[in-house]
């Protein structure tokens, strides 16, 4: 079975209903930011931020957002939930201003 590839737009939209704008600026980041603190709790922090990776990775990619590679590995890799919050804050609500990559 194949599996299809779902955009922001997709996810933002409730099943059934119209489909709705993506999110951007600080509604994306604050999705993003739910949705990370939702899998620390489900797995708890040592497993939880190492199993976010591959979902900030596909918000990253469906945002269009591509920070400097320092920038990416450190949302990325960083043990600290206070940490990634606030790189999902200067990532998602105001991507324009970051450095981006080569």
């Amino acid at each position: 079975m194949a599996t299809e590839t779902k955009t922001l737009a997709d996810l933002a939209s409730v099943k059934g209903a119209e489909p709705q704008a993506a999110p951007t600026g600080d509604a994306l980041a604050d999705l993003v930011t739910e949705h990370y603190d939702g899998v620390l709790e489900e797995y708890g922090i040592d497993v939880g931020v190492r199993a976010a990776r591959k979902h900030l990775d596909w918000y990253l990619e469906s945002a269009g957002i591509a920070p400097a590679k320092e920038a990416r590995w450190a949302l990325l890799n960083s043990p600290e939930p206070r940490d990634v919050r606030q790189m999902i804050k200067n990532l998602f609500a105001r991507p324009a201003l970051l450095p981006q990559a080569a």
